[in-house]
């Protein structure tokens, strides 16, 4: 689903432009968002981003990779906020999907990406990371997550 015209596809998730937005229409309580990459990739890695000058709005969700012809879970959240970045161990995948299962409001993403960083173990989120010095390759590790709430 996405809200009526252009100003709000889900290209906006990979413009460069962090003030631009995927909506959903209001009425929407549930989405999912298909991420296909141009190739098959290994990362360790996915970074989800709110319009956060539009509150937070998410309140669970859960990313998939297509793995050997299977989706499987790889990540999954109750809050995104501005930045939220997830570490898992390495997989190989082409198709990427978010699914939001629960919000306050119309859904609102303002990025998606996905990253591969060998210096990163896994099962650690990385909330609200100083995004000048993520530029530069430096992280702020938070909060170590077991694997039930990853």
């Amino acid at each position: 689903n996405q809200r009526g015209s252009d100003e709000y596809a889900s290209a906006k998730l990979n413009d460069k432009d962090r003030s631009s937005y995927w909506a959903t229409d209001d009425d929407v309580t549930k989405a999912t968002v298909n991420v296909e990459l141009t190739e098959q990739r290994e990362f360790n890695v996915i970074r989800l981003s709110e319009p956060i000058a539009m509150g937070q709005r998410v309140k669970n969700y859960v990313v998939d990779a297509l793995i050997d012809g299977d989706w499987k879970e790889i990540a999954k959240g109750t809050t995104i906020g501005r930045k939220r970045l997830h570490t898992f161990e390495p997989v190989k995948a082409q198709n990427i999907r978010i699914r939001i299962l629960d919000n306050r409001s119309t859904i609102l993403l303002s990025e998606i990406g996905v990253h591969y960083d060998p210096m990163l173990p896994a099962n650690y989120d990385i909330l609200d990371p100083d995004a000048e010095n993520m530029e530069n390759g430096a992280t702020h590790l938070l909060h170590r997550t077991t694997d039930t709430d990853r």
